[in-house]
């Protein structure tokens, strides 16, 4: 290692300047670099072999004033010279001194990093100083320069500021701008409440590492600190150098196999047809990233899909911590030592280790007026010592400073450990020492806290009080004795959306958990997943009002409902599992976990298919409708699920289930018009049976209006406006009056959907179809701004809840065309397919996009790879009468228009069939234009014509 004066320089809007003016910009970049290396030599620095690429130069001196002296020349010279570029060079310079360390020829460390984070914050010919340089040269400036104090501002460092000073003198002045905001790093990391102390040595390689290496794994016991400085790397390693840095929680997450979901979500990766690990790699195959992986001892099982994920997707890095290694290829494992401790001696030395300095903070955070003199040292330097230095220990016991003095702690620390010393001979002392202050925390506690506390151990997250009360309550009053535990630094406590939620630590969790016996633990677990089990069937028979608060509650507590599921799923029945399955109702599919809630309903349809439990037939319909519903909605094929349902149906007692599963499966079960209407008529007959069935009624209209929408539009408009919902008969009827090209009326039906769309509705593709259908009727009418508003408004609801934004994507392309830019329309076409699943691609949503690509692509000139994509769009639409035949003929007119000229006889046979079956709507695309363009040129007969499905 060796002290370093670093000087960093970097073009300001050059990737601009590139483009616009290239051969303008070798020429001024030439200049540029001639300029800065001259002067760099001519101050007596140095420039690394392998940094400073591109238009940045990095540069290095052993005087602090030389290294100011030349920041202070490159600028006037750079700011004297005439450019062959439109506007100047606007170059920002940072300095910074530390130590680095040479290998190579290059130079690495913090310092390094640092330096380049300042460089961030500064503008076109601004020049910025960290503090540390400006002790170096406040009292020896060169001449004709002076610095000028910005202020205290956060770098990419998690707590620590840099007090930051401006290169101020003749041509150095500016004006310039406040100082720019950190780089537009995307990141989750919180910000840390109190002091990064210590590790400065294992901060700095463990970074160079990450940077180094694609999988690094920081092993130690639990409360060594590993999080705290896998953050603090993390906030380092945010500075646009590797891509997007997140941070994902593992310490409530037991089972291996949700950590890809957990990943998922904290991405904000929600829903697709796919498992939650391909979505991953979908997302970050090509985007670079560094992934912080907390607590990953108890799912040591998901190291498979670590190394998967780092196969397939080269950008990623992984960061973990764990007390063991993954044991994968390619994983570096760095071990966590304990903090520093002296001798045990009270000298200078011993008192600014870092174990000395971690306590003194946090034992100051506790008694403000704590010091460290002559008084106090001994006990602390003591303290440390019997704590072997570990951070977690450290801060429990400081915490007591607020009731002991710590003398008196040290006392009772000695007594403590000269008991609690148990554990495997073979294990190390630091980790029974550990154990002993847990233990003497938790034997420091009532009988009633005690027991709270063991039982507390139970959950998997941060738990509301209602939870807590429910579950750990028996014998005990829970708002107190949490309240006390709180106090004590056992408990930690989180505000969520306003309501406070508790948890525990992970090491005093397992610690707890220890506490009680295996029927305790059992009898507790059963409670939690009850009370689980319970809130969620209570939303169920709930008033619609309350489906809002239960999309929140759903939110909130989705750990606890995982957990439940991994509880049923293992100690409950059968029916147990899939009476929890119907319990969730459509909380995951409104919530976005569309892949997640399908795959729940078609495990516990199989367990329950191949036990032949006993299921209720009306419990059976429910997960029936389960298992088909998201699957349309994904865009897979479907099952044999809707008729199973309907079959289900006809046995339940209860009417009403029977008339809702109906209504539910219909669209997915009929095949013809002649089937729809049979199922309509049953629904009717089982309707006849019921008293008060207004929203079941509502079901029917809804069922109608989308069965019969193709098939007899007339009635299914009928059906569409008798609904109830302000929002759902809108949407029904204005796709209906779409069809028919009504399109003022479609507008005025829309606008007063429009008008609740926004007031409480929990399912927000309800709220895209609106957007869609309003897009379909603006574009007919000509306000094509407005359309186009209206369909990225689509495209942006749907990423939002985590699906391919199909509907959108159709309607943009829709818009693009009638637009007369076919090149937009293949632009969109393209861009909403990237984002669907390789499973959903022969799904009937991405078909009549698929189509429209084609069509778009003829008009471009790529015929050839528009060529295979009709013929499969007519496969799909001609296997499904019921809502086959308007996309089906659409298509004819497209194929007729592509065989016009080299076959006019086959194009008039197609098009005398989309003649004389088109009924009594527009067809889609734009083809009714395409389609009276083609009847001018060519005639058509209009005799016996084939049916649309054998035209082609």
């Amino acid at each position: 290692m060796r002290a370093a004066v670093l000087l960093m320089t970097d073009v300001v809007g050059s990737t601009r300047l590139w483009a616009a003016e290239h051969e303008a910009m070798n020429e001024a970049m030439a200049r540029h670099h001639e300029i800065v290396h001259s002067l760099v030599a001519a101050h007596g620095g140095s420039r690394p072999v392998d940094q400073g690429e591109g238009d940045a130069v990095f540069a290095a001196f052993t005087s602090a004033t030389a290294g100011l002296a030349c920041a202070a020349d490159v600028q006037r010279a750079l700011l004297g010279q005439r450019w062959s570029t439109s506007v100047p060079l606007s170059v920002r310079i940072a300095l910074h001194v530390g130590e680095v360390e040479e290998r190579s020829g290059n130079l690495f460390g913090d310092p390094v990093n640092r330096c380049a984070r300042l460089r961030g914050l500064a503008a076109g010919g601004q020049t910025l100083v960290s503090s540390a340089l400006y002790e170096l040269v406040r009292d020896r400036l060169p001449k004709g320069v002076e610095l000028v104090d910005l202020g205290e501002h956060r770098l990419k460092d998690l707590a620590r500021p840099e007090r930051v000073w401006q290169l101020s003198g003749v041509g150095l002045d500016g004006p310039f701008p406040p100082l720019a905001a950190l780089d537009g790093v995307r990141h989750n990391l919180p910000v840390q409440t109190s002091t990064f102390i210590g590790r400065e040595q294992d901060f700095a390689d463990l970074v160079a590492l990450v940077r180094s290496s694609r999988l690094v794994t920081l092993t130690g016991f639990g409360g060594m600190g590993k999080t705290r400085l896998a953050l603090q790397a993390a906030a380092a390693l945010a500075d646009g150098s590797l891509g997007d840095v997140w941070f994902v929680d593992l310490a409530a997450v037991e089972d291996p196999a949700l950590v890809p979901a957990r990943v998922a979500e904290v991405l904000g990766l929600r829903g697709g047809a796919g498992q939650p690990a391909d979505a991953l790699v979908a997302a970050l195959q090509d985007s670079p990233a560094v992934l912080l992986l907390d607590n990953l001892e108890q799912v040591l099982g998901c190291a498979a899909f670590v190394a998967d994920l780092l196969a397939r997707a080269p950008a990623v890095r992984v960061l973990a911590t764990s007390r063991e290694p993954l044991h994968v290829r390619g994983e570096r494992q760095v071990p966590v030592p304990p903090l520093r401790l002296s001798a045990g001696d009270v000298s200078s030395e011993s008192l600014s280790t870092e174990a000395v300095r971690l306590f003194v903070d946090r034992a100051v955070s506790v008694r403000p007026d704590f010091v460290l003199d002559d008084v106090t040292a001994p006990a602390v330097v003591a303290v440390c010592a019997r704590l072997d230095g570990l951070p977690l220990a450290l801060e429990l016991a400081a915490a007591r400073l607020n009731v002991l003095t710590v003398d008196k702690l040290l006392v009772r620390l000695d007594s403590a450990l000269s008991v609690l010393t148990g554990g495997a001979r073979d294990m190390p002392e630091r980790h029974r020492t550990l154990r002993a202050t847990i233990a003497w925390s938790y034997d420091a506690l009532s009988r009633d806290e005690q027991l709270l506390l063991s039982r507390l151990s139970v959950f998997d997250g941060s738990a509301a009080m209602e939870m807590l009360e429910d579950v750990c309550g028996d014998g005990l009053d829970v708002l107190d004795v949490v309240g006390s535990l709180v106090d004590k630094s056992l408990v930690r406590r989180a505000d969520v959306d306003g309501e406070p939620r508790f948890s525990l630590l992970v090491s005093i969790r397992q610690f707890a958990a220890e506490q009680l016996d295996p029927t305790a633990t059992r009898g507790l677990r059963d409670r939690y997943a009850d009370h689980v089990a319970r809130t969620l069937n209570s939303f169920k028979i709930a008033a619609s009002s309350a489906y809002p608060h239960r999309h929140a509650w759903v939110s909130r507590e989705l750990v606890h409902i995982r957990f439940a599921l991994s509880h049923v799923r293992v100690v409950g029945s059968v029916v147990d599992f899939a009476d929890l399955v119907v319990a969730l109702d459509d909380t995951f599919f409104h919530r976005g976990l569309v892949a997640e809630a399908l795959a729940l309903a078609e495990e516990a349809l199989g367990r329950v298919d191949e036990s032949k439990a006993p299921l209720a037939p009306e419990r059976l319909t429910t997960l029936l409708v389960a298992a088909a519903v998201p699957r349309s909605f994904l865009g897979l094929p479907q099952s044999d699920a809707p008729r199973r349902a309907i079959e289900a149906a006809r046995k339940c007692s209860d009417r009403g289930v029977a008339a809702e599963t109906l209504a539910n499966v219909m669209s997915y079960a009929a095949r013809s018009a002649e089937e729809a209407r049979a199922l309509i008529a049953e629904l009717d007959r089982a309707l006849d049976t019921l008293d008060d069935t207004s929203m079941i009624f509502n079901d029917r209209d809804n069922t109608v209006a989308l069965v019969l929408r193709y098939v007899d539009p007339p009635t299914a408009l009928d059906a569409a406006l008798r609904m109830a919902s302000p929002i759902f008969g809108p949407v029904k009827a204005s796709a209906v009056l779409l069809d028919r090209g009504e399109w003022r009326r479609a507008l005025e039906v829309l606008e007063r959907a429009d008008q609740t769309a926004l007031t409480g509705q929990p399912n927000p593709t309800w709220a895209s179809r609106i957007a869609a259908s309003r897009a379909r009727a603006l574009a007919h009418a000509g306000r094509l701004v407005e359309a186009r508003a209206a369909a990225e408004e689509t495209v942006a609801i749907e990423t939002s809840i985590g699906v391919p934004p199909l509907l959108g994507g159709i309607v943009l392309t829709e818009v693009e065309w009638r637009a007369d830019d076919a090149a937009g329309a293949v632009r969109v076409s393209d861009d909403v397919l990237s984002r669907c699943a390789p499973d959903t691609l022969s799904s009937q949503g991405v078909v009549r996009l698929l189509w429209r690509r084609a069509v778009a692509l003829a008009a471009v000139g790529r015929h050839a790879e528009a060529a295979d994509l009709l013929p499969n769009a007519r496969d799909v639409f001609a296997a499904s009468e019921l809502y086959g035949p308007r996309e089906l003929l659409g298509v004819l007119v497209a194929r007729a228009g592509e065989v016009a000229d080299v076959d006019p006889a086959r194009a008039a046979e197609l098009l005398a069939s989309v003649h004389a079956h088109r009924g009594n709507w527009v067809l889609p695309f734009a083809m009714d234009a395409r389609l009276d363009q083609l009847l001018k040129r060519l005639p058509i007969h209009h005799g016996a014509v084939p049916h649309p499905t054998e035209a082609w």
